[in-house]
């Protein structure tokens, strides 16, 4: 990589590299999928062709903040123009008329601000995703999260938990405390403490 600035008299460059440095500390991005089905019946005619167009959307923002803090936010939007993912039918001869702002949802997957003291002691404050254990089809470990992992989903879209959790490094260990905040309405978790320890071993 190439990094161009200017120069002063002792050598030292000035608020050029500075400036590239700050527009580094800030990602935003995401990824988009679409889908389109359509279904063929006997007795049906063709006009009448049952169809579906989900949309799906992820956007992130990741910042970098100063002494080693972070935040980062991620929303998941949906839409679907034919309503059945809301109950509605679309078909050929009517592709959008089911569709409308009830076939919008938006949520937010994560929201969280990371910071340490110093260095020995890692706080993560908000909704974030927690995983443990790397089971598909079947993972008893998964505790944190109450729904169920969908495993024909390419990947994991389940809402994070709302938690304050800290993470201690110890040599070959690390250890963990969390307190997760009841949020049925929005995430569907409920509230409540854990500790975690983890030991490395050969």
């Amino acid at each position: 990589e190439t990094v161009r600035g200017i120069f002063d008299e002792t050598g030292l460059e000035t608020s050029s590299i500075k400036l590239d440095q700050r527009e580094k500390t800030a990602q935003i991005g995401g990824n988009f999928a679409t889908q389109g089905d359509f279904s063929l019946r006997n007795d049906f005619p063709l006009r009448d062709t049952a169809i579906s167009n989900p949309n799906i959307l992820f956007l992130y923002l990741d910042s970098k903040l100063r002494q080693d803090a972070r935040f980062f936010a991620r929303v998941r939007a949906f839409y679907d123009p034919t309503g059945t993912a809301s109950g509605g039918s679309g078909s050929l001869s009517n592709l959008y008329g089911a569709g409308g702002n009830k076939n919008v949802k938006v949520s937010l997957q994560e929201l969280k601000y990371s910071a340490n003291i110093d260095r020995k002691i890692f706080l993560t404050v908000g909704r974030q995703k927690v995983k443990y254990g790397t089971a598909k089809f079947f993972n008893p470990t998964d505790f944190l999260n109450s729904q169920p992992l969908n495993f024909f989903l390419p990947s994991d879209e389940r809402p994070g938990v709302d938690m304050v959790k800290a993470h201690i490094p110890s040599g070959v260990a690390n250890f963990y405390a969390a307190k997760m905040v009841e949020n049925l309405s929005s995430s569907g978790n409920p509230g409540g403490s854990y500790f975690r320890g983890e030991v490395a071993y050969d």
